[in-house]
Order: structure tokens, then sequence, then C-alpha cells
């Protein structure tokens, strides 16, 4: 059962619990929604102590198991507050308004709520019983939380390639086989498709005139320039070789391009390139800069 105090015994101004929450939450994993001016009735009660401190009755909850929500005194009486911590919460008891007490309701994330915990853009789907999880993993990725990919690095040097006059950059596949995605990992420089733009340096395209991704431009290419990667459905525009990929952008520091429909058949000792699209395509009168980077391939 709950008690509430007398009037006379509220102080004037509510202490504020915005910390709470956030508190709570790193110490066990669980987070409280306060209700303001409400308090839990007709409950069983786990406990009812008075506390010196507001955080600490969301501390005792979180450390009771059999604690699901918990009414808090707005204000102190000798310097303590009344706590009273509950085995049910709003799903299944009655909730009043109070002029005394607030109500905070538990909760307790499940494994995919909050931060993701699959890596790389990974999907992140709860299990049938809600205790764990299971990731669908992109690009090729595995492990429990797609963390682990088998890139075979194609230089042991850094390759670069410019924003005009045709400077692609040279690397050349290691092993036969069927390629399904090349990453670029940038080591060093930048790349601009307007040099009067101030805030246009990145590494894989353009950039608007506040800093903002517009799209990405980087190409592969075989040794006579049909592009091979990425594939021709993920391009928004042919004539400026624009495209966009989920999750990364202009300034992201790898590149990896899509997963091909269709895996590359390569050969060992063939030549790819790296291109800047627009150089690519000639359209470089604005163009600046240069990317070095070092490459990794992924096979089928």
């Amino acid at each position: 059962m709950y008690m509430e105090y007398t009037n006379s015994m509220i102080l004037q101004y509510p202490l504020i619990f915005s910390l709470v929450a956030t508190l709570a939450k790193a110490h066990g994993g669980s987070y409280f929604k306060p209700y303001s001016g409400k308090v839990l009735v007709s409950v069983s009660m786990v406990k009812s102590q008075r506390l010196p401190r507001p955080l600490d009755c969301a501390f005792a909850c979180v450390k009771e198991s059999h604690c699901a929500s918990f009414n808090m005194a707005k204000s102190p009486v000798k310097g303590r507050y009344l706590c009273q911590l509950l085995s049910e919460n709003m799903t299944t008891a009655v909730v009043k308004d109070s002029t005394v007490f607030d109500h905070y309701h538990r909760i307790t994330p499940g494994p995919c709520q909050g931060l993701n915990p699959c890596h790389n853009n990974g999907h992140c789907e709860e299990t049938d019983d809600g205790n764990d999880f299971r990731c669908t993993c992109s690009l090729g990725l595995t492990g429990k939380r797609c963390e682990s990919l088998p890139w075979i690095q194609f230089t042991s040097s850094p390759v670069c390639f410019g924003s005009r006059d045709s400077r692609f950059a040279r690397f050349r596949v290691p092993t036969t086989g069927f390629l399904s995605s090349i990453k670029l990992s940038r080591v060093s420089g930048y790349i601009s498709c307007d040099l009067n733009n101030p805030k246009g340096a990145n590494f894989w395209g353009c950039l608007d005139y506040e800093g903002k991704p517009m799209y990405l431009n980087t190409i592969i290419t075989d040794a006579v320039d049909r592009i091979r990667m990425p594939e021709t459905k993920h391009f928004t525009s042919m004539r400026e070789k624009a495209y966009n990929i989920p999750g990364i952008s202009p300034l992201s520091q790898d590149l990896l391009f899509p997963m091909m429909d269709t895996p590359l058949n390569v050969y060992a000792g063939q030549y790819l390139r790296a291109w800047f699209g627009l150089d690519f395509e000639d359209i470089e009168l604005f163009n600046e800069g240069e990317v070095c980077v070092l490459v990794y391939g992924l096979y089928a």
C-alpha cells in the first residue's frame, strides 16, 4: 500500500529528477520513465525506505530484482525521501494523481534497443524470448555482431588518384577469383569538385556549400576504362558518375562498394583503376586535390 504526506510537509519547490533515468540506465541497463504528480496504488510493496538522495531510490530499484517501479516523495522529511519499491508497474496496477509523490515506471530495454549491437550497419533482430539478438549482416560481413570480413589487401603501399587530368590510381589484383566488392581505405589527401567551395574538401565525391554530402563519385574501372564498380543500377547520374551508398558519405574514411549482383571475374596480375568520376568524364574545370588509399578486395 502507499502512504502520502500531509501538505504541510511539502517543500515549496519540488526537486527535478532529470538525472534519474540517465544514471539508472548506466548503472543497470534499465531506465525509468517519470510521471510527475502520480502515485501507483493497490500493489504489493517490495520495500519502503527513507533515503538521503532521490537518485538512491532509482538505484535501489535497479538492484532489486522484484522491483518493477517506484513511488518517490517529491520533498524530503528531515533530510530523507520516502522511497517505495513496488512489484508492479503501470501496466498491471492503478495510477492516480498525487500532490506528494512522483511515480517512476521501470523499463528494461531489449537487446536491439538503444545502441545497435550489430557493427557495420548490420540489422539487429531480437530472439523470440527477447533475451538475445541476431544480426543480419551486409557486405559479406560475418560474426555475431557483423564484425569480421575476410578482406584481402591488394596494395602494400598507398596508391593515389587525382581530381583532373586522368590521374587514376592503378593497382593489381593478387588472386584469381570472383570479386564481390572493393574497399578503398583513405591514407591521406582530399578531393573537391568545386575549388571555390571552402567546405568542399572530402575523399570520395562532392559536398555542398554547407559542407553537407551531395553524392559519391569514386569509381573502379578495368584497364580499358570499363566501369566495374559500382554497378550501373547504383548511379543517380551517369553523366557525373554520382551514386549513394547507405551508411557511407564522401567524408567516410573507408569507401566500401556495394556487393555485386554478379561478382567480377578477375585473374592474378590483372590491373584495375580507381577514378574520381568527374575526372573520368573530363568534367574537371573546378576540381582539385588528390586522395591516397590502400585497396582491399572481397572475394565471393
